[in-house]
């Protein structure tokens, strides 16, 4: 192992390590009701009063047993690091030319990046928001590992299809894909109808081969589909809460201006499809990871719960699952595609190009070192608002957990 190699990973685990010993201690707080949270709600369905609509319930039981409320808070730690390191294996996946480091740091901030706060336009850090990451819900946290763990198994399946070498990853996605609809159904509402799109897409383009591919990946979202019945009758039996059909009826209750709302939620990525779109970025999964956006946030437009529930946002989990993915590939996408402009930008040499494949089609792209000194001013001057941006989600996303840890709430 090369020295700088061995000196990536000590640092890489100490930052895991610290990682886990942070996100340990603030869940404690939250579990303990020291801050504000729902992870009690859901210690007490699942101790106490057996109503869960969720199989976390089940992890929640088994590590209340082993350690009461420090038992919770070291199983949310370990779904975070969980998290984190497969992020990051993901992220190595789709920008196999930039720097180890480079992804890990990234990794990192997209779990902790949350929408852009402008205080004198929105004075709320979360509400009203559309946002990657919540520290307070057991059930979106498990759901989003799960969930990330599915589409991990998912780009290998895809990868090896042709070589007939894939019935492991088929299998782990397809009992992910179930595990997730147990976890929380958010995750499979938004992918699979993200999907199905992609896939009657590929059937136009290559044909009716594509076909097999196709009904292989639909079978699991099929059984995940048959949890969801039972899940709405322990959620809504005996309550007079209910689903109906709203336009935007939540964040409009939070938010003043939703296009706003959109435009500090999703600026890296908007900046970022801008940049693909001028490349002719050609990616099957940059492509997928819009389609899964698009069908969470029509979801969350025009579903909406009713009674007592009506405010609690519970059709936004999978816009938060979208939001959270599309920052992860939407980085990648930026790194591989922009990499040489960020060295220039940066006064580095010039990197080598790598063909990349992230499902088994070639990506293509149209390597964007711009020649004519203009060209170069307005690159770079594109390029710092890019990075701007992101550091302010980054940014926003430390400066709402501060405000949690100093007890202000989930606003």
């Amino acid at each position: 192992m090369k020295a700088s190699s061995l000196k990536l990973n000590v640092v890489r685990a100490i930052c895991y390590a610290a990682f886990f010993a942070f996100t340990t201690y603030l869940f404690y707080l939250e579990c303990t009701e020291v801050l504000v949270s729902d992870i009690p709600t859901h210690i007490n369905q699942a101790i106490k009063s057996f109503h869960a609509y969720s199989v976390m319930s089940v992890f929640i039981t088994i590590a209340y047993t082993i350690g009461k409320e420090f038992g919770v808070a070291v199983l949310l730690g370990l779904f975070e690091v969980a998290t984190v390191f497969i992020c990051e294996m993901l992220m190595r996946k789709l920008a196999p030319d930039v720097n180890r480091a480079a992804v890990f740091a990234c990794a990192l901030c997209c779990n902790v990046a949350i929408a852009i706060w402008v205080p004198f336009l929105h004075p709320y850090l979360t509400r009203g928001l559309s946002i990657g990451q919540a520290w307070h819900n057991s059930t979106y946290l498990s759901m989003r590992l799960v969930g990330i763990g599915a589409i991990w198994f998912y780009l290998r399946f895809i990868g090896r299809f042709e070589s007939k070498n894939h019935k492991l990853d088929y299998f782990a996605f397809a009992f992910l894909v179930v595990l997730s609809a147990c976890t929380k159904p958010n995750f499979v509402l938004s992918f699979g109808p993200g999907l199905a799109i992609v896939c009657i897409c590929d059937l136009k383009r290559e044909g009716i081969s594509t076909l097999k591919r196709s009904l292989a990946l639909a079978v699991p979202f099929v059984l995940a589909c048959a949890v969801i019945p039972f899940q709405s009758a322990a959620l809504y039996d005996g309550t007079s809460s209910g689903i109906g059909i709203g336009f935007f009826s939540v964040w409009r209750k939070f938010h003043h201006f939703i296009p706003l709302a959109m435009l500090q939620s999703y600026a890296f990525p908007l900046i970022v499809l801008c940049a693909c779109v001028r490349m002719r970025y050609r990616d099957r999964n940059y492509q997928l990871t819009w389609a899964i956006f698009f069908a969470s946030l029509f979801i969350y437009a025009f579903l909406k719960e009713t009674g007592p529930r009506k405010y609690h946002g519970n059709f936004g989990w999978g816009l938060m699952f979208a939001v959270y993915y599309l920052m992860i590939v939407s980085v990648c996408a930026y790194l591989q595609t922009r990499r040489n402009n960020i060295r220039m930008l940066l006064g580095m040499p010039l990197a080598t190009s790598t063909v990349l494949k992230d499902s088994g089609l070639p990506v293509t792209y149209d390597e964007d070192v711009p020649e004519s000194p203009d060209e170069i001013r307005k690159s770079k001057v594109f390029d710092a608002c890019a990075l701007t941006l992101f550091a302010l989600h980054t940014i926003s996303g430390i400066i709402s957990l501060g405000s949690i840890l100093a007890g202000n709430g989930y606003a």
